[in-house]
C-alpha cells in the first residue's frame, strides 16, 4: 500500500511521485492516502483547498455526542468517504 508523505498537485510527475512512500498527485490520490491528508500524517502540497465535511449525532436535547459517523473529502467534483481509514483510529469532539 502507498502510504504517502505529500500529496502533490494533480498531473504531477515528479521523481518523488514515483517513489513507494513518496509523494503522489492529488489526481491519483485514493480514500487511504487522503485519510492521510486528514489525521496529519501527510502535507497537502496540491496547492488545491480540500473540502472536509464530518457528520455526527446529536443527543437528546441537542448536545452533540462527539460521535462522528462519516468523513468525507471533497475536491473539484471527486469525493474520497475516508470514514473507513479514520473512524477505528480517530475520536473528533466539540469544537468540530
Amino acid at each position: 500500500m502507498n502510504r504517502p508523505t505529500s500529496i502533490h498537485a494533480a498531473g504531477c510527475g515528479c521523481d518523488d511521485c514515483h517513489r513507494p512512500d513518496g509523494s503522489i498527485p492529488l489526481d491519483q490520490a485514493d480514500e487511504a492516502a487522503i485519510a492521510r491528508l486528514v489525521e496529519g500524517a501527510a502535507a497537502n502540497d496540491s496547492g488545491e483547498e480540500l473540502e472536509v465535511v464530518m457528520t455526527t449525532t446529536l443527543a437528546p436535547g441537542g448536545a452533540p455526542t462527539g460521535i462522528v459517523g462519516t468523513v468525507v473529502v471533497r475536491w473539484d467534483g471527486r469525493t474520497w468517504d475516508v470514514s473507513r481509514h479514520l473512524l477505528a483510529a480517530v475520536s473528533f469532539g466539540p469544537p468540530f
